[in-house]
C-alpha cells in the first residue's frame, strides 16, 4: 500500500516539474513578447549602447558660448533628467565619467553642495568645465573649498557675480596646470588684509582668455605670470586709469574686448602711453570706452568692432589709428554698429563716421555697418558721401550692410558696391545687404545688383518684398 502511494506521489511530482518547465518557457515568451512591444512603442530602446552614448553626449557636452549661461544651466538639468529615466540609462549614464565635466551650479537652487560633490565624483579624471553662480561670498568660498582640491582639473571655469563679491587673493588655488578660461565676474581680490610677500604666484601657464568686471584685483602679485602670458582679456566696469594699468602687464594680448567702465573716474591728467604689440583685434561694446582708446598704440591690429558709436569714441579712434597704423598699416576688418536701445537718442555725428571712413588705411577689406541709427537722411549722406571718394577704401572686397531700412539709403549703398565693382575692374568681390521691405521703387534701385551678381560679384540681398 505504502509502495503505490510513493509511485503515485512521484508521478505527482513529475507532473509538477513538467508544468513548472512549461511556466518558465511561457514567462520567457512573455517577456520576450513585452519586451517587443515596448521596444516598438519607444524605439530607443532597441539601440545599442554606444550609440544612445552618442545621444547623450550631444545633448550634455554641446559647446556653448561663454555668455549662453541659462543653456548650460540646462545642460546640467539634462544629465540629471537622464540618469533619472531608468535603470539602464542610470547605468550607462554613471558609467560614462565624460558626460559629468560639463555643469553649471547655482545657489539660488536647492542642495548646491550635493549637486557639486556629485558631479566631482561622477566626472572622475576628466578635465571640468563648469559654471558657479554663489549668493555671497560665503557660498563661494563654500564652493572653492569643493572645487579647491580638483584644481588640476580645471578647464574652463565661469564665476556668475553680479555684484561685488570680496574673498582674499590666496582663496584661488596656486596651480592651474590645465585651466584656458577664467571669467572671476565681480570678484574683489582686496588689497588689504594679506601679506603680499606671501602670495604665492599663480601658476596657469595655459591660461589664455581671462574676463573681469573689477581690473584693480588683478594688480596683485598672485596674478603676474598669468597676466604675462595671456592672449584674450575682457575689461568691464573699472575706471579708465585701473584698466590701464592692467593693460600694462598684458604684452602677449591679442584680443581685448573693453566693455562697459564706471563713470567718474577720469584721471585730471594724462597717463602715459600702453602699447600692445601683438593686439590683432580690439572690440569696444561700450561707447565710454573712448577715454582709453586715446591712450593705447596697436601697430598689429586687423580687426575692429566697435559698436555704441557716439561722437568721442570716433575721435578716439582718430587718434589710436592714426598713432598706431600711420607708417606700416595692418587693419583689415572694420564693424561699425550703433546705439541699440531706441530710447536712448544716437549722438553719432554723420561728420565723423565720415571721418572714420576716410582714416581707414587701404588694407581694410571687409567694412560691415549695422543699425548705425542715424536718420534716413544721414544715412543716405554717408553712403553717398563714400560713393564719392574714390580714394576711399581702396582695398575693399567686402561690404555688408545690416539693418537698413527701405528709406535708409539703399540706393546710395547700391551705387558705392558699384563704384567699388567698377565691372570686375574694383576692388570689391562681394556685397551684403539686408533690409527690411522693398517698395517698387527701391526694386529698380536695386536693379544693378542683378547685372552685378551675373557679371561675377558675390551679391547676397536678404530682403522681404511687399
Amino acid at each position: 500500500m505504502s509502495q503505490a502511494l510513493r509511485v503515485r506521489l512521484s508521478t505527482i511530482d513529475e507532473a509538477i516539474n513538467s508544468l513548472r518547465v512549461q511556466l518558465a518557457a511561457l514567462e520567457a515568451d512573455k517577456a520576450g513578447i513585452e519586451a517587443e512591444l515596448m521596444a516598438r512603442r519607444y524605439p530607443i530602446h532597441t539601440l545599442p549602447e554606444d550609440v544612445l552614448l552618442l545621444i547623450f553626449e550631444a545633448a550634455v557636452l554641446e559647446d556653448l558660448p561663454d555668455h549662453l549661461l541659462q543653456q548650460r544651466q540646462a545642460q546640467t538639468n539634462d544629465i540629471l533628467a537622464l540618469a533619472a529615466v531608468s535603470s539602464a540609462w542610470r547605468s550607462l549614464a554613471l558609467a560614462t565619467p565624460a558626460l559629468w565635466r560639463t555643469f553649471a551650479v547655482s545657489w539660488y537652487f536647492n542642495d548646491p553642495i550635493l549637486l557639486l560633490d556629485a558631479f566631482l565624483e561622477r566626472s572622475g579624471s576628466h578635465l571640468l568645465e563648469f559654471d558657479v553662480t554663489p549668493r555671497s561670498p560665503t557660498d563661494l568660498a563654500a564652493a572653492l573649498t569643493r572645487l579647491t582640491p580638483h584644481a588640476a582639473r580645471w578647464r574652463r571655469v565661469v564665476f556668475v557675480i553680479d555684484d561685488d563679491c570680496s574673498i582674499p587673493p590666496e582663496s584661488l588655488p596656486a596651480s592651474l596646470p590645465r585651466l584656458e578660461y577664467m571669467d572671476l565676474g565681480y570678484i574683489v581680490f582686496p588689497a588689504n588684509g594679506s601679506d603680499p610677500t606671501r602670495l604665492t604666484t599663480i601658476q596657469a601657464p595655459k591660461l589664455h582668455t581671462l574676463v573681469t568686471k573689477h581690473a584693480p584685483s588683478l594688480q596683485s602679485p598672485r596674478f603676474v605670470q598669468i597676466l604675462g602670458n595671456l592672449t584674450r582679456l575682457m575689461l568691464e566696469n573699472s575706471g579708465y586709469t585701473p584698466r590701464l594699468d592692467l593693460l600694462r602687464l598684458t604684452p602677449k594680448l591679442e584680443v581685448l574686448t573693453i566693455g562697459a567702465q564706471s563713470y567718474g573716474l577720469t584721471p585730471t591728467h594724462g597717463p602715459a602711453l600702453v602699447i600692445l604689440p601683438a593686439l590683432h583685434t580690439l572690440v569696444c561694446t561700450e561707447n565710454n570706452a573712448a577715454y582709453l582708446l586715446h591712450y593705447i598704440r596697436v601697430p598689429a591690429l586687423e580687426e575692429l568692432h566697435l559698436m555704441d558709436l557716439n561722437d568721442a569714441m570716433v575721435r578716439a579712434l582718430e587718434v589710436c589709428i592714426r598713432a598706431s597704423q600711420k607708417n606700416n598699416p595692418t587693419l583689415r576688418s572694420i564693424f561699425l554698429a550703433g546705439k541699440q536701445d531706441v530710447a536712448q537718442p544716437q549722438a553719432v555725428r554723420v561728420s565723423h563716421v565720415q571721418a572714420l571712413f576716410l582714416l581707414a588705411p587701404p588694407t581694410v577689406a571687409k567694412f560691415t555697418i549695422s543699425n548705425l541709427g542715424l536718420l534716413p537722411s544721414q544715412v543716405r549722406g554717408i553712403a553717398g558721401f563714400l560713393a564719392r571718394q574714390p580714394s576711399c577704401l581702396t582695398g575693399l572686397a567686402e561690404l555688408v550692410i545690416e539693418g537698413c531700412n527701405a528709406e535708409g539709403g539703399v540706393v546710395e549703398w547700391v551705387e558705392l558696391a558699384q563704384s567699388k565693382w567698377d565691372h570686375g575692374r574694383g576692388s570689391l568681390k562681394s556685397f551684403s545687404l539686408d533690409i527690411g521691405t522693398v517698395t517698387r521703387d527701391l526694386k529698380t534701385a536695386m536693379a544693378p545688383l542683378d547685372e552685378m551678381k551675373k557679371e561675377g560679384l558675390n551679391v547676397c540681398a536678404r530682403i522681404s518684398s511687399t
